[in-house]
């Protein structure tokens, strides 16, 4: 039997000055202990930004111009995936069927890494569900580009492996946006249920849901 997971996270505001009232960067770790090498090795890693678009807006930020500044990925997501320069939760079954008021944050995660001979175990899975309980994602919009990262620059991507990639986050709820990337609404990761259910259960018998 496997050792159990364990996870670790770091979450800092960025080290722009300009930005870090806005942007936070997370690093997430998923370790295991092996037996053969007698220490914790890291079999998984994930890596992003939060970037809290109601805060920046109600400082008249202009949106467009934060995110452009924190990565270019970010800046081309940005201009795939927001309409007329505003973020919104999808609702429906793809992106633009339905829509919700403008979402609070933008979290994007920019890597998932799971070692190669260790993929198939739910690693990558428990990655998303624990950067779900670390970081804040009410009313916020879950992006990134649903493509495997190349080995050397350049280079091309393996077809199959796309489709791996892309089959993973789809079986994480994201729908597809645009040719590449793909987005969730974050009501939906496993600490919004979570928190979702406590507060129903909270709620005196009749009352209205909210």
């Amino acid at each position: 039997m496997s050792e159990p997971l364990e996870f670790e996270f770091i979450v800092k505001p960025v080290a722009d000055e300009e930005l870090a009232p806005y942007v936070i960067e997370f690093t997430g770790r998923a370790m295991q202990w092996d037996d053969d090498e007698a220490t914790e090795v890291e079999v998984g890693t994930i890596r992003g930004h939060r970037i809290d678009l109601a805060s920046a807006r109600a400082d008249r930020v202009d949106i467009a111009t934060l995110m452009d500044t924190i990565s270019p990925d970010i800046s081309d997501f940005r201009e795939t995936v927001f309409e007329d320069g505003i973020c919104y939760l999808p609702v429906g079954n793809e992106q633009g069927s339905c829509r919700q008021p403008q979402c609070d944050s933008l979290v994007y995660v920019d890597e998932v890494l799971v070692l190669e001979d260790r993929r198939g175990e739910g690693i990558g899975h428990e990655l998303m569900k624990q950067m779900s309980l670390t970081i804040d994602i009410e009313h916020a919009l879950i992006g990134l580009k649903a493509f495997p990262l190349s080995q050397e620059y350049g280079s091309d991507r393996d077809p199959e492996e796309i489709r791996r990639v892309k089959h993973f986050y789809e079986s994480l709820g994201f729908i597809p946006a645009g040719k590449d990337y793909m987005v969730k609404n974050a009501d939906n990761c496993y600490a919004m249920k979570k928190r979702l259910q406590w507060r129903m259960q909270q709620m005196p018998a009749g009352a209205p849901a909210v």
